[in-house]
């Protein structure tokens, strides 16, 4: 029954650290900040497999909520200054 379990782990890690590497690679160059920021973090999660994509999807993760805050602020804006015409 260990081994099972073990197995699945392994196959879920294999499968998270596979979609992390899809998704650095298919992301637009507007989501990676620096010119290199997109192959420092492929290095990363390809040599430090686990560790890596678990800190690239924390990354990931921040980037949105930050990205989902600079909108919600930006329509606030839009909609005074419409307000104020």
């Amino acid at each position: 029954m260990l081994q099972v379990i073990i197995a699945i782990l392994a196959l879920w890690l294999i499968a998270f650290w596979f979609a992390q590497v899809l998704d650095i690679v298919n992301r637009s160059d507007d989501d990676f900040p620096e010119r290199n920021d997109r192959v420092v973090w492929l290095l990363i999660v390809l040599l430090v497999p686990v560790v890596g994509a678990i800190l690239y999807a924390s990354r990931r993760v921040r980037a949105v909520e930050s990205s989902e805050a600079l909108k919600r602020e930006w329509e606030q804006m839009r909609d005074e200054r419409e307000q104020s015409e």
